[in-house]
Order: structure tokens, then C-alpha cells, then sequence
């Protein structure tokens, strides 16, 4: 016997959209049937996919703040798309990197049971950990701030 002898006729004319008005509300943790574990979309993360993304919107915060540092401090922004956004102010600056960052991760957590995207979420959480650390090696050459302010004071 078929399955669709046993359950009826298949009731969905097309698969599930990657948003629809469940999404973030719904059940969906898995495929409907067994062998159904890629490339769906689903509606409830597992705890470790959720994690990552936090971890990453958290490091991109954290890599502002030391950027932002840096630069005050004399260094300079490497990255061409962001040094335009910093010739707009602090703020746009901020908001524009914040942005683009926790809107990629959100785009990778919706597809996160496609194949791949497990590796590339957790490829640019490690590129941000591995930025954390050059931040940490560029810090340690450039001036302290109070120290600059010694030298500039006059006696």
C-alpha cells in the first residue's frame, strides 16, 4: 500500500515558504517524513543554531566598540565598505555594520537546514573570533589613550 493510499492524497500543492505567517509561531522542527532533515525550512531552531547567531550579532557588536577604539586611537578601517559608512558619522556607521551583519544571520538561520549553511554560520562565527584576536594584536601597537593625552599636555 502507497502512502498516499494510507494518509490521502498529498494536500500541499508546494512546500512550505521560507516565511509565511507560522514562521517564528509554528511547530515546524523537522520534515514532515522521514528523510525530510534538509533543505526545509522550519519554524522553531535547534538551541546550538540560535546560539551561533546571537554569537555572532554579539561579536559584531563588540568588534564596533574596538573598532571604533582603534580608530581613535590612530588606526584606521581596513574594511572599504565600512570606511565609507564611517565618513558618515559614528552612528551610521554603527547602525550600518550592526545591520548588515544581523540581517546576513538572520538570512543563514532561516536556511540553516540547507545544505551548507550550517558550515557557513559557523565559519563566520570563527572569522569573528579570529577578528577578536587580531583586534587584541593591533591594539597592543598602537598608543594608550592616556598616554597620548600626557604627551599632548603642555606642562
Amino acid at each position: 500500500m502507497t502512502s498516499e493510499k494510507r494518509r490521502g492524497p498529498e494536500r500541499r500543492r508546494r512546500p512550505t515558504p521560507a516565511l509565511s505567517r507560522f514562521s517564528f509561531r509554528g511547530r515546524r522542527r523537522d520534515g514532515r517524513r522521514r528523510g525530510e532533515g534538509r533543505n526545509i525550512y522550519v519554524d522553531q531552531y535547534r538551541p546550538w543554531e540560535g546560539a551561533l547567531v546571537l554569537l555572532v550579532v554579539a561579536l559584531c557588536g563588540l568588534d564596533v566598540l574596538l573598532t571604533l577604539d582603534v580608530i581613535q586611537r590612530g588606526g584606521e578601517e581596513w574594511n572599504p565598505v565600512m570606511r565609507l559608512a564611517l565618513e558618515l558619522g559614528v552612528w551610521p556607521f554603527v547602525i550600518i555594520k550592526l545591520a548588515i551583519t544581523g540581517i546576513g544571520a538572520l538570512i543563514l538561520l532561516v536556511r540553516v537546514r540547507f545544505r551548507g549553511m550550517r558550515v557557513v554560520l559557523a565559519g563566520v562565527a570563527l572569522l569573528y573570533i579570529l577578528l577578536m584576536g587580531w583586534h587584541a594584536y593591533v591594539r597592543t601597537g598602537l598608543p594608550d589613550e592616556t598616554a597620548a593625552a600626557a604627551v599632548e599636555a603642555p606642562r
